[in-house]
């Protein structure tokens, strides 16, 4: 068998038995050699403490320590005393940036409507312009479409919002709309 054949149903089989009982992880491997490799690492990480695998020359590119374990070298003192070197860095805060597509006035006040990435998506919500209210979500479109479907979209909401006086997204609108197509149709 050639060493670029895929992994053996044994092997699979032999590398989740292993992972289980070392309570690591590994990669699926692609071949039958990287599988082989991938059982020689937890088969060292089964027998061997964590201070001997730190200690063993190991073939070049096996890491025998855990992805997270923790190093030496990250660490200043001993047992309790014991401290991060270095602080964890705090995650970037960067809020999504909201945008705003178009205002409109209704009876009930000023409303805005905004777009905001979030999630590989663009969110499309109706929210109030001035004091506290409903805020309604109207859409999500894939980030991958043109500008022409949002555009389309914000005509035919204002639009509707001029018809009915009323926020497109309310229930009461719903219900409006849904009565008029009932009589058209």
């Amino acid at each position: 068998m050639s060493s670029r054949a895929a992994p053996s149903a044994r092997q699979l089989a032999y590398l989740r038995v292993l992972a289980a009982r070392t309570a690591t992880t590994f990669v699926n491997p692609a071949t039958r050699a990287e599988a082989s490799s991938e059982i020689a690492r937890l088969l060292h990480l089964e027998r061997a403490p964590r201070e001997n695998r730190l200690e063993h020359d190991e073939p070049p590119g096996v890491d025998l320590l855990y992805a997270t374990a923790v190093r030496s070298e990250e660490l200043t003192g001993h047992g309790s005393s014991a401290r991060w070197r270095s602080a964890p860095r705090p995650a970037p805060s960067v809020a999504p940036a909201r945008r705003e597509l178009a205002r409109y006035r209704v009876s009930t006040g000023a409303r805005v409507l905004s777009a905001e990435r979030r999630g590989g998506r663009l969110h499309l919500t109706d929210s109030p312009a001035e004091r506290a209210g409903e805020t309604y979500t109207v859409d999500q479109l894939s980030t991958e479409e043109s500008q022409a479907p949002v555009d389309a979209l914000v005509r035919d909401y204002l639009a509707r919002a001029r018809e009915l006086d009323d926020i497109p997204m309310s229930a009461a609108a719903l219900r409006a709309t849904l009565s008029m197509d009932r009589a058209d149709g």
